[in-house]
């Protein structure tokens, strides 16, 4: 989105730092990846990579010593608060040609379908099809992050 890029940030680091602003600035992988509905690989990479920027950082969890958090840096704050102001204020615009109503009604079944995809079992959905088909470990092998 070129919007972003007035900011100097990518759909996905503005996507990832927004999801670790909404977990409170404390969020774990696991999390940010449940929040984004992707792999926890996809987002390990990603958060290596945005920490060697300096956008964000990480802290062990003093609650649990296994597992930490990811937060956005101090100085990287206002940049993706204004980038999420000035978002919210370009899909005010997209949408400002909808009344209220077809918003209302696309943002719920927009959360239920959200909902939906966050508690489906994709492994229930193939095992009736694996029957006919053998398995390859490439999905395994190739645990690709999505373009920064």
């Amino acid at each position: 989105m070129p919007l972003l890029a007035e900011f100097g940030l990518t759909v996905v680091q503005f996507e990832l730092l927004s999801a670790i602003l909404k977990l409170d600035n404390q969020a774990t992988p696991k999390q940010l990846a449940n929040e984004l509905l992707v792999t926890k690989g996809n987002i390990t990479g990603l958060l290596g990579r945005l920490k060697d920027k300096g956008m964000i950082g990480f802290e062990q969890n003093p609650t649990d010593g296994r597992t930490y958090w990811c937060f956005v840096t101090p100085t990287m704050l206002p940049t993706v608060k204004s980038a999420g102001r000035a978002a919210k204020a370009f899909v005010r615009e997209q949408l400002a040609v909808f009344d209220d109503e077809a918003i209302d009604k696309t943002t719920q079944w927009m959360k239920q379908m959200t909902h939906q995809l966050q508690h489906m079992n994709p492994k229930a959905i193939a095992t009736p099809f694996l029957t006919d088909a053998e398995p390859c470990n490439a999905a395994s092998q190739t645990d690709t992050s999505p373009n920064e």
